[in-house]
């Protein structure tokens, strides 16, 4: 390895690694990746890879949007299958101040052109007919949040920097 770098990324993480593959991708040639252990050691090896753009901030959305879009592109570009399940997430409200928190959030993710859509127990249970709905007030459901599998993900950001980087330098990622 290189004792020089242009960036250096602490983090074997998904975020580590996607930012390096991102830099690699747009013509940095000396990117390091550093990490105390191994790929996915911490969070990412531990997560159950949820993608939501059911947030409280418009900065939050705006960026998760973004992310929805990258997983749904991620497989194609790659050409490996990240298990990216569209399926949705439905939040439940126990509390009357829950239930406006909310409805406040599903306003702002509508702005933010979101389906986000607010549900009575009984519309909740239509999506997960198992659901205990015994205290529930409300319900936010948003069809477009799902999930991935962060393995896939993680072991081709690492495999596509490394291979662009050889073709163009011999430093390694």
């Amino acid at each position: 390895m290189s004792d020089e770098a242009d960036i250096v990324v602490v983090g074997a993480g998904i975020m580590g690694l996607a930012v390096a593959y991102h830099l690699a991708r747009l013509g940095t040639k000396r990117v390091v990746v550093l990490d105390e252990s191994y790929l996915c050691g911490g969070a990412s090896g531990r997560n159950g890879g949820g993608v939501r753009a059911q947030w409280s901030s418009e900065t939050n959305v705006r960026l998760m949007q973004e992310s929805i879009r990258l997983c749904r592109d991620f497989a194609s570009e790659m050409k490996i299958n990240v298990w990216f399940r569209q399926g949705g997430y439905l939040f439940l409200a126990r509390t009357t101040a829950m239930q406006r928190s909310l409805e406040q959030s599903v306003r702002l993710q509508n702005e933010c052109g979101l389906g986000t859509r607010m549900f009575s127990p009984f519309e909740a249970r239509r999506i997960v007919p198992e659901l205990d709905t015994d205290g529930v007030l409300a319900a936010s459901y948003n069809p477009d949040d799902g999930v991935v599998f962060p393995w896939p993900f993680v072991w081709a950001s690492r495999r596509r920097p490394r291979s662009s980087a050889r073709r163009s330098s011999p430093s390694r990622v």
